[in-house]
């Protein structure tokens, strides 16, 4: 890991994530049932693309397409023995998009199963899976090893025992809250947004976020926000979704510019690196790019040549 991306959070830097890369490989002919990481290896020059449309609307941070890479979600489309090419080749995408200049998020999703003995996957499997990801995601030249949509604590632990087995050096938790019919903020698995802070601390975590809350879009996550920045002392990092889905079409109603603006309010309330999930664009990116550009933090933020 890069010293410099620590520095940066450290001293207060706001950064600039991308944004959605499923939504970005949807433009670019992906079909929901495929394997978004099999593009790694047949389309590189798409995959590719997409990093570059998000390094040109400013974003600092290029995430690889690897959520899907855990070799048992690999394994429902027959590819789990391609775990290790995947994951770095997605790596190693991200990194020459990113060159000197921007750092690489690699990006771990749930195994896709429930662990023993609430569900039937082995907890020893699962972490070994993480593991063999995160090796060929440092491999490819992956800064910030980052599990995204957490909705699991046993899940959790286990990942962040597998990630720094591997050698990640900075390593981060971005859970997935929703809002219950009771109204109260949850992961899927039911953990509220204190219980998730404290295992993610216990479990030795260097950045907590949130990110893809199909009920909790980028005007509803503030409060979120302030509590993970609050209570774990940790750098935060918000990722939302481009507003709740409509129930019609699927998609994200929010456009740049408001879904820039509310990001604004993220900010406000503690977070340092920002950036899209589900149905956010280069565009968006875009758009926050130049909400932040008038602040400090985001102008006077290192670049990852910055030694």
């Amino acid at each position: 890991m890069r010293d410099d991306l620590r520095h940066a959070l450290a001293g207060g830097a706001v950064l600039l994530a991308d944004g959605g890369i499923g939504t970005e490989l949807m433009r670019r002919g992906f079909r929901l049932g495929e394997c978004p990481e099999l593009w790694n290896r047949e389309r590189p020059a798409d995959v590719r693309a997409v990093h570059d449309a998000y390094a040109a609307a400013g974003a600092q941070l290029l995430t690889t397409d690897s959520f899907g890479g855990h070799p048992m979600r690999l394994a429902l489309h027959g590819l789990d023995a391609a775990c290790e090419e995947l994951n770095r080749r997605a790596a190693e995408l991200a990194r020459g998009a990113a060159g000197d200049e921007r750092w690489v998020i690699g990006s771990l999703g749930p195994c896709g199963r429930v662990l023993a003995p609430l569900g039937d996957a082995d907890p020893d499997a699962v972490r070994a899976g993480f593991e063999r990801q995160a090796r060929a995601l440092l491999a490819g030249g992956a800064d910030l090893l980052l599990l995204e949509t957490v909705t699991a604590l046993d899940e959790l632990a286990a990942a962040v025992a597998a990630l720094r087995a591997a050698g990640g050096s900075f390593v981060g938790a971005s859970f997935a809250f929703d809002l219950t019919r009771r109204g109260e903020i949850r992961t899927m698995m039911g953990v509220d947004v204190a219980t998730a802070v404290r295992a993610a601390v216990a479990a030795g975590v260097d950045l907590v976020g949130a990110n893809c809350g199909r009920r909790l879009g980028p005007a509803e996550l503030a409060p979120v926000v302030r509590q993970l920045a609050d209570e774990s002392g940790l750098p935060v990092l918000v990722e939302p979704n481009a507003g709740t889905p409509e129930p019609t079409s699927g998609l994200h109603p929010l456009g740049p510019s408001v879904f820039a603006a509310h990001a604004l309010e993220l900010v406000a309330a503690g977070a340092r690196i920002v950036g899209g999930c589900c149905g956010t664009t280069p565009e968006h990116v875009a758009a926050l790019r130049a909400a932040l550009g008038g602040g400090r933090d985001s102008r006077d933020a290192p670049r990852a040549s910055d030694r």
